[in-house]
C-alpha cells in the first residue's frame, strides 16, 4: 500500500516516526498497524504514485481471505437472484436481441433466392458479418460513453432494427432492389453488434450487487440464449413451407422481438429509476 496522510500528521515527514506503530484505514483489508521498520522509502515515489514516498506491503491474513461458498449458500444465492425482477428484465432483453441476432444470418440466403444475388455475393455477405461484429462493438462502446448509459444504446439500437426488419418485409421480391437489401443487411449487422456489446454490460445500469453479478450472468446466459433450442427449427419450417412469405415471416418475428427488446429497456430504465439498491 502507498502511504499517504494529510498535512497536519507525523506521516509527512520523510519517514515515520522512529518505533512508532501507526494504524491506517485500506480498502482492501481494513485497518492496518504499520511499523516504520517494514516502510520501504523511495525519494522520488513511484510510477504512477508521483506523491507517495513511502509504501509497505500488507499480507492478507487467513481470518481475512474470503471463505468459499457452501452448495447450500450457492443454491440460496441462486434463487434470490431469479426473486429480482430485474434479473427477468435483463433476460427478457438477452433472450430477444439474440433472436434478433439468430435471425439476421438469414438475409443472405434470402438475398440469393429471391433477389438474384450470386452464391458467391451471399457466401461473402455471410463473412462480412464477422468482420462487422468488430466495428458494431466499437460504436456501441462509444455510444454507451457519450451517452452514458449502455441501456439507451441496446434500447435505440433495438429500435433501428426493429425499422431494418420492417424493411425486408415491405420491399417487394424485385432484383432490381438487392442492393437495397445489402446496404440495410449491413446497417442492421451494424445495430445488432452494438446492441450485443452492451447487453450483458447494462447489468452494472441495473445495479445488479459484485456478489450477485457472476449467477445474474449465468440466468441470463442460459435463459437469454433459450432461442437456440426452438427458434431455427420454427422459422426454418416456415421457409419451407411458405417460400419468400415464410422469410416475410421470419422478418416479422425479428421485428417484434426487436420491439420487445425496446420495451423491456425502457421498463429497465424505468424500474432502475424508480426502484431501491438491490442486496447482495
Amino acid at each position: 500500500i502507498a502511504i499517504m496522510a494529510d498535512e497536519k500528521s507525523p506521516l509527512r515527514n520523510n519517514s515515520l516516526i522512529n518505533g512508532l506503530n501507526v494504524q491506517i484505514n485500506t480498502k482492501w483489508f481494513g485497518t492496518v498497524e504499520i511499523n516504520d521498520a517494514k516502510v520501504i522509502t523511495f525519494e522520488k515515489g513511484l510510477i504512477g504514485f508521483e506523491d507517495c514516498s513511502r509504501f509497505a506491503i500488507v499480507y492478507e491474513t487467513e481470518d481475512k481471505k474470503e471463505k468459499p461458498e457452501s452448495v447450500v449458500e450457492l443454491t440460496k444465492g441462486l434463487f434470490k437472484c431469479l426473486t429480482i425482477p430485474r434479473v427477468w428484465i435483463l433476460v427478457g432483453i438477452i433472450f430477444t436481441a439474440y433472436s434478433v441476432y439468430g435471425l439476421i444470418g438469414y438475409v443472405n440466403t434470402y438475398a440469393v433466392n429471391y433477389y438474384g444475388l450470386s452464391a458467391t455475393m451471399g457466401s461473402t455477405l455471410g463473412g462480412i458479418r464477422y468482420l462487422l461484429q468488430g466495428v458494431g462493438g466499437i460504436v456501441g462502446g462509444i455510444l454507451a460513453d457519450k451517452l452514458h448509459s449502455r441501456i439507451k444504446v441496446v434500447g435505440g439500437g433495438a429500435v433501428l432494427l426493429a425499422i431494418s426488419f420492417a424493411l425486408y418485409i415491405v420491399l417487394p421480391v424485385n432484383g432490381s432492389l438487392v442492393m437495397a437489401i445489402i446496404v440495410n443487411f449491413i446497417m442492421g449487422l451494424i445495430f445488432i453488434y452494438a446492441v450485443r456489446s452492451q447487453y450483458f454490460a447494462i447489468h452494472d445500469d441495473a445495479g445488479i450487487p459484485m456478489a450477485l453479478s457472476g449467477r445474474v450472468s449465468g440466468i441470463a446466459s442460459a435463459l437469454g440464449y433459450a432461442p437456440d433450442l426452438f427458434m431455427y427449427t420454427l422459422v426454418g419450417s416456415w421457409m419451407d413451407k411458405y417460400g419468400a412469405a415464410g422469410f416475410k415471416m421470419t422478418w416479422a418475428y425479428a421485428a417484434v422481438a426487436a420491439l420487445l427488446c425496446v420495451v423491456l429497456s425502457v421498463v429497465l430504465s424505468k424500474v432502475i429509476k424508480d426502484g431501491k439498491a438491490i442486496d447482495a
